[in-house]
């Protein structure tokens, strides 16, 4: 009798165990972060659900139906220059206001000084 009351209590002390590392592990896969991933310059980490996708920064990423579509080269290439051209051309307008803008500087600061030089020859 006492030896079924031991080997009962071993059981029950092993199951106790069993179940307390069962839910110790549990709580650790919660708790998992997966590692940084070291990506190359001009690329990006994108995460879909629970994918990583290595793409170049600014890449579209569609999803579909499951499928995860990732923007060809040849298009992220075409809508980046067009992006870059547009900068280009923001910046070149940017670019002659400020030309006309020191040209009227320059009208002013001479028309001042000639004021200032015609009232010193008055004196």
């Amino acid at each position: 009798m006492i030896k079924k009351c031991l080997c009962c209590a071993i059981i029950l002390v092993a199951l106790v165990f069993g179940v307390l590392m069962v839910c110790a592990l549990a709580e650790e896969e919660g708790n998992y972060t997966q590692p940084q991933v070291k990506v190359g310059p001009g690329l990006e980490v994108i995460k879909v659900g629970n994918i990583n996708i290595v793409a170049p920064k600014g890449s579209r990423i569609s999803q579909k139906d499951g499928q995860i579509n990732v923007e060809d080269i040849s298009a992220y290439v075409s809508r980046k220059l067009e992006e870059v051209d547009a900068r280009f051309s923001s910046i070149e307008n940017k670019q002659e206001e400020m030309k006309e803008d020191i040209t009227q500087l320059k009208e002013t600061v001479d028309n001042l000084q000639n004021n200032t030089s015609a009232s010193d020859k008055k004196e």
